[in-house]
């Protein structure tokens, strides 16, 4: 199940923090209880007051959420909104520390 979660892009390992990143993330899920009632959503209508700088970092192949369509959501509603989809990526999206450095830096 892990491996479908997290997608084939994550399992390519470019530093040492991905795998202990993905090492942290198997030994959680053989522990964990996934969540089976409906993730709690945001409308257009709250996502609009968003008046701050967003980052959505996704999964091309998210098997748990519809990236596609809250990238789609965020986009159209949320001016202040950075969206960066992963093809290739699963639920779990690996090795963006440049990415989220870069947009936390700028102004």
């Amino acid at each position: 199940m892990f491996a479908k979660v997290i997608g084939s892009a994550a399992r390519a390992e470019s530093t040492p923090w991905d795998t202990d990143l993905r090492d942290l993330a198997l030994l959680i899920s053989a522990h964990f209880r996934y969540r089976v009632e409906s993730v709690p959503r945001f409308g257009p209508d709250r996502l609009r007051r968003l008046s701050m700088p967003v980052l959505l970092l996704a999964g091309g192949r998210d098997i748990m959420l519809d990236s596609r369509q809250s990238a789609r959501l965020l986009e159209r509603v949320v001016p202040t909104a950075t969206v960066r989809m992963q093809p290739e990526a699963g639920h779990v999206v690996l090795g963006q520390t440049a990415t989220v450095l870069d947009f936390l830096r700028d102004d």
